[in-house]
């Protein structure tokens, strides 16, 4: 009977290129912080992209019109929280104010449910914590991201460097030529237009979503009579940035306040979650956001679990974009292998 060994050759150039790449994945990890900001700064040049290519095409110098764009863009953004905080601020502090009177409801609508006490309890504290968490939201919204950007001087960077990509697009698409091999040149070059059209993409996608989801629960609320309806549907709106678990969770408080005016609206309103849901998923979702990044809905929430995991709330928000990239990369690597 033979022997019969199997032999494994590793060779040199093989274990020094498992240790780079060890050490590319630890360095990045050290440096997530900065990799955030310039992923910030990405995000909001395409973004914006398409308008400022559109003005240059109008003879006007490519800075004037960046900073015009900008300019208009974050004050437009300053504006229109000027305009909603203060009724935002007043729904949240009757909100907290309302917390004790929802759970009182809660108990005589539910006193003959079995286990109702502990029904009760959990509701209660769920209240409250979603109270408080609202009435300390912009604290909680900025805490980590003050904790990851470093304050003020970390965001006038990532304004900075917005402008700066986007004035110098080409020295950057240079830069990155002139550090490769000449004959990567014209991948390079297509793969920074790949991204670049992608995270546009992705990022005016979301925008749209954010705004319909956002409107039609505002709408929807108003008109069933729901307290705190603009609170509602501003929450609404930013959790679409959280695919698949963002819509359910914002739901749950709209759902429970309507539940304590009345059993019937608490009815309406879960009805009127559902179909909203039902038309993001199956009209809005699939024409914007499907054919925009090409990800498996696997891919995203393996994403999101990663970067929640890595980054926390920060993680959530850029864990698709990151996705995107990543796949551009991967597509590259593959129809490299397919034209072999």
């Amino acid at each position: 009977m033979e022997n019969n060994k199997m032999t494994i050759d590793i060779s040199t150039r093989s274990i020094f290129k498992i240790f780079g790449a060890l050490l590319l994945v630890i360095f990045l990890y050290v440096i997530k912080d900065v990799l955030a900001i310039f992923l910030i700064s990405l995000i909001i040049v395409t973004a914006l992209g398409p308008i400022v290519k559109k003005m240059h095409g109008f003879k006007i110098p490519k800075s004037l019109t960046v900073l015009s764009i900008y300019i208009i863009f974050f004050g437009g953004v300053g504006f229109l929280i000027y305009t909603i905080i203060p009724q935002l601020g007043s729904q949240i502090k009757d909100l907290s104010k309302d917390i004790p009177n929802f759970v009182n409801q809660f108990n005589q609508i539910f006193g003959q449910v079995p286990q109702h006490e502990e029904i009760a309890k959990g509701a209660e504290n769920a209240l409250k914590n979603f109270g408080e968490n609202l009435g300390g939201s912009t604290s909680n919204i900025f805490a980590p991201v003050a904790s990851v950007f470093g304050g003020v001087v970390t965001l006038f960077i990532v304004l900075m460097l917005t402008l700066y990509m986007s004035v110098a697009e080409d020295e950057i698409k240079k830069f990155f030529q002139t550090i490769f091999p000449k004959r990567f040149e014209r991948r390079i070059e297509t793969t920074i237009i790949k991204i670049q059209e992608k995270i546009g993409q992705w990022v005016r996608g979301q925008f749209f979503l954010m705004f319909v989801v956002g409107l039609l629960t505002f709408v929807g609320l108003t008109l069933l009579g729901v307290k705190f309806a603009l609170t509602l549907a501003i929450i609404a709106g930013l959790l679409e940035l959280i695919p698949f678990v963002g819509p359910t969770v914002a739901a749950i408080p709209a759902v429970i306040i309507a539940f304590t005016q009345a059993p019937l609206l608490g009815l309406l309103t879960l009805g009127l979650c559902i179909l909203i849901q039902q038309f993001e998923n199956h009209v809005l979702v699939p024409k914007i956001m499907e054919k925009t990044t090409g990800i498996s809905p696997v891919v995203v929430v393996l994403a999101l679990l990663i970067g929640a995991k890595l980054m926390g709330i920060l993680g959530i928000f850029l864990a698709v974009p990151v996705a995107v990239i990543l796949s551009v990369f991967v597509e590259d690597v593959l129809e490299k292998q397919a034209d072999k």
